[in-house]
């Protein structure tokens, strides 16, 4: 009899701590249980052709109460303005099951976006060339930082000679566009420096999107900039990523080295870079073209978007000033361009403005981004072609002016010579006694 009344004072112990250990459900016809947290999703965006299904949102989620008691809920997605068009539409989740996000508690979110040219998964494209093959990997060793402050960004970029001042950096005031990347010498030619990105630069290393098909894309809803609009003649600029500083030049020829990277290419849009000196645009090409997607594909004799529906072998081989980087590995841009260097002649001892700015151009999504090599904002001495002295022609015709008066100029000097030696001659020829 004692025991079993030990073995029942147990079973009833054992009952109220699970009850005691298990969140409570929410009852049904009662009040909804309000969820006052919840998890971050890892899904906040994706893309889809025009008339191809809706994607697989984030079916569940895990939220808490004010008890930080844990829940398993479930999600049901809805748009208001959603349709089969080109554009940008905001889903928002809904709890079921008798939960309820707290009034100051905003529900997740997902952006869709609807792109009227076709895309197909990197790992699907099958005419890639030698070279693509071949280019390096990363690894994840590859990072970037952007906890760092503007100051420190910018004292990233610039060289011993450099000392800049009235700093700004503008974009997301998350600091998210901006940071310093590392270990990145096997795929951008450049270990190490500063990115700017038109999304979250945090996204550029990793082996989650290329590996499956997706790309890297943040819609940020931040402004575009004026002068890159006005620059690049577009419609609209958005989630423009600015640095800017002054400096008092040292020497007179400005100089950094750069790479452009974006996932772009099989767009007909055309995210673009400038580099102001004191208002005017120094970043080109060698051709003398804008650093936009557009002109580095159409000056390497590349097609422009590159990426057609109805073949999927016309991926771009790595040709010109383009660098196809599908094959890298750990690195979420499609392409870059070759490594570049911007000069820029400067007026030494006067102020100097510099800015660099990098947008999305006409639309928010699909990410570019800017690397810059470490210290390579540096001044060096510019020698101006028009002080330096010309070359006398050894070959070639001599019956130009120049070469004329110079052939001229030496045959008179001779002749005065062999009739100076003959005068001396002579004069010492009388002074001689006579035998």
């Amino acid at each position: 009899m004692l025991r079993k009344k030990r073995l029942g004072l147990l079973l009833l112990a054992a009952i109220l701590l699970f009850c005691t250990s298990v969140p409570a459900m929410a009852d049904e016809g009662g009040e909804p249980i309000e969820i006052s947290r919840f998890d971050l999703l890892e899904q906040t965006s994706s893309v889809i052709n025009q008339g191809e299904d809706l994607p697989a949102f984030p079916q569940q989620i895990t939220g808490y109460d004010s008890a930080e008691n844990h829940y398993t809920l479930a999600l049901t997605w809805s748009s208001d303005d959603y349709a089969d068009v080109p554009g940008e539409y905001l889903f928002t989740a809904a709890l079921s099951g008798g939960y309820t996000f707290a009034a100051d508690l905003e529900a997740p979110t997902l952006l869709l976006t609807v792109v009227s040219v076709g895309r197909q998964a990197p790992t699907d494209r099958s005419a890639l060339s030698a070279s693509n093959q071949s280019l390096g990997t990363l690894s994840a060793t590859s990072t970037v930082d952007t906890s760092l402050t503007d100051e420190e960004i910018v004292q990233m970029l610039v060289g011993e000679n450099v000392i800049p001042f009235n700093i700004s950096i503008t974009g997301d005031a998350s600091g998210i566009q901006r940071g310093v990347f590392s270990s990145a010498g096997d795929v951008l030619g450049i270990d190490s420096g500063v990115i700017l990105s038109t999304g979250d630069a945090r996204t550029t290393f990793s082996n989650t999107l290329m590996e499956t098909g997706n790309y890297i894309s943040t819609s940020l809803s931040e402004p575009g900039d004026a002068d890159l609009q006005s620059h690049v003649g577009a419609s609209a600029t958005h989630d423009a990523a600015v640095i800017e500083f002054d400096f008092i030049p040292q020497t007179s020829l400005l100089s950094f080295d750069y790479v452009f990277a974006s996932t772009e290419w099989d767009q007909d849009v055309n995210d673009a870079f400038a580099l102001y000196v004191n208002g005017e645009n120094r970043a080109l090409l060698p051709t003398g073209s804008i650093i936009s997607i557009e002109k580095i594909l159409t000056d390497s004799q590349l097609p422009w978007p590159w990426y057609d529906s109805t073949s999927s072998s016309l991926a771009p081989q790595s040709q010109g000033y383009f660098v196809n980087t599908e094959q890298a590995g750990y690195f979420n841009f499609t392409g870059r361009s070759v490594l570049l260097t911007c000069t820029a002649t400067v007026a030494v001892g006067e102020l100097t403005h510099v800015k660099l700015v990098i947008a999305d151009i006409d639309d928010r999504i699909l990410d570019s981004a800017l690397f810059i090599r470490a210290n390579s904002i540096v001044t060096v001495v510019d020698v101006p072609t028009e002080n330096v002295l010309p070359a006398i022609p050894l070959t070639g015709d001599t019956t130009s002016s120049a070469g004329f008066f110079a052939i001229a100029f030496c045959l008179v000097g001779l002749g005065f010579l062999v009739v100076g030696i003959r005068v001396r001659y002579l004069h010492q020829r009388r002074a001689e006694p006579a035998n």
